[in-house]
């Protein structure tokens, strides 16, 4: 595959890239495709940060599998993800979001 010209700036400035398990055929994402995506992006990150997710939910079980990966899983330090914490996520008050994003 032949990275677009506007990308290839980005990427010799430092700048973030997209990276996909797709192949380029594939214009829309599907529930299937979407689980994949995610997992793709777990799978090469160092940490995983998930803003909620619903007890026993789609999202917990990713955050389950995740965690069974031995990776960093961060979330919202607040009541409602009381259940994410109880499974290994690791609680980020905003003031630590803050500073991972800028």
């Amino acid at each position: 595959m032949r990275v677009p010209g506007t990308w290839r700036r980005l990427i010799n400035e430092g700048r973030p890239f997209a990276l996909s398990p797709f192949e380029s055929k594939h214009r829309r994402i599907a529930v299937g495709y979407g689980e994949k995506r995610n997992k793709f992006v777990a799978a090469i990150a160092d940490r995983i940060f998930v803003a909620y997710a619903t007890p026993g939910g789609k999202t917990e079980q990713f955050c389950r599998k995740v965690i069974s990966w031995g990776k960093l899983l961060q979330t919202s330090s607040c009541n409602e993800n009381r259940s994410l914490m109880s499974i290994g996520a690791r609680p980020v008050g905003m003031e630590g979001i803050a500073q991972e994003l800028f």
